[in-house]
């Protein structure tokens, strides 16, 4: 099965509130100004690509409030806010169905996916 990144989600992680990038499968040159979010999108998807290789909790504290490695949107001050996740959509080449993977707090390891 060949699949080909189709969309990037990223939900309260590092600098964005809410972030959809839609590929569809195409090449990707991110730049911009300082403070334009090129780093936080390279975590996210930095992170996402540890869950598939460490073990299920080693990512966990990315996504933690309390712990002081979280890399959650720290201008996001409304409590009733949804919790930080990040999600990558796959798109298989052959039948064009889409599989999406998702980590968060509650659910952070895609290591056998």
């Amino acid at each position: 099965m060949k699949s080909r990144l189709h969309k990037v989600e990223i939900r309260n992680f590092k600098a964005f509130r809410e972030f959809t990038l839609n590929l569809e499968g195409r090449h990707l040159l991110v730049y911009g100004d300082n403070g334009a979010g090129k780093s936080s999108l390279y975590w996210a998807l930095y992170t996402f690509l540890q869950s598939a290789r460490k073990p299920k909790n080693s990512i966990a504290k990315y996504f933690d409030p309390a712990n002081p490695q979280n890399l959650l949107n720290i201008h996001e001050k409304d409590p009733a806010a949804k919790p930080g996740e990040i999600a990558l959509t796959l798109r298989d080449v052959a039948t064009k169905n889409d599989t999406t993977y998702r980590i968060s707090h509650a659910d952070h390891g895609t290591h056998n996916q």
